[in-house]
């Protein structure tokens, strides 16, 4: 009686689990929409501590074109990076002097930058697609900020550089509602 009962229960669950090969997909790949994202591995917020008055660190964040088909960006896409102290939630924002700021892409190489400004993803035009240095560099553009002047920091203080993208031209993809800020946060230690 068993073995009748496990039988019949069995070919239940094969009838009853094959109708979910039948249903649509969830998520429609064939028509995702590219956004304009600072690109995070997790959450918006990536951190860096300075440990000793000769450390220097640096700090990359990435503007990206969330697609994979990077090669339909025709043209430069601009896009403006403001500072956006309303994401700062209680932490100080860090001050002008302890910093600089860079961007680099195929398109632009630019320092000695302040807020607002502008970065460049290139157009796949003037992308090197034969050296592949990280494996999203033929979509995005790098913006660094640097310390270069622990003096301006306190000791424990908790620094945030609280970044969003502003605008893009030309509008070639909306920007993120979910990654278009990200925060920089800096301590010093010593």
């Amino acid at each position: 009686m068993k073995k009748i009962y496990s039988i019949a229960l069995m070919a239940l669950a094969v009838v009853g689990l094959s109708s979910c090969l039948k249903d649509e997909y969830l998520y429609d790949y064939d028509n995702q929409q590219a956004v304009i994202e600072f690109m995070i591995g997790t959450g918006n917020t990536t951190g860096m501590t300075v440990t000793e008055k000769a450390n220097s660190p640096a700090k990359d964040c990435f503007v990206n074109y969330s697609i994979s088909e990077w090669q339909n960006i025709a043209q430069d896409i601009n896009v403006t990076v403001a500072l956006d102290p309303a994401l700062a939630g209680g932490m100080t924002i860090l001050p002008v002097e302890a910093y600089t700021l860079s961007t680099e892409s195929a398109a632009k190489t630019a320092s000695g930058l302040s807020f607002p400004m502008e970065a460049v993803i290139p157009a796949a035009s003037k992308q090197d697609t034969s050296v592949r240095v990280d494996w999203n560099n033929h979509r995005n553009a790098k913006i660094t900020v640097k310390i270069t002047n622990a003096d301006a920091l306190e000791k424990g203080v908790k620094y945030c550089l609280p970044m969003r993208i502003q605008a893009i031209s030309p509008t070639v993809a909306p920007i993120s509602g979910n990654f278009g800020y990200e925060i920089v946060t800096v301590t010093k230690n010593y």
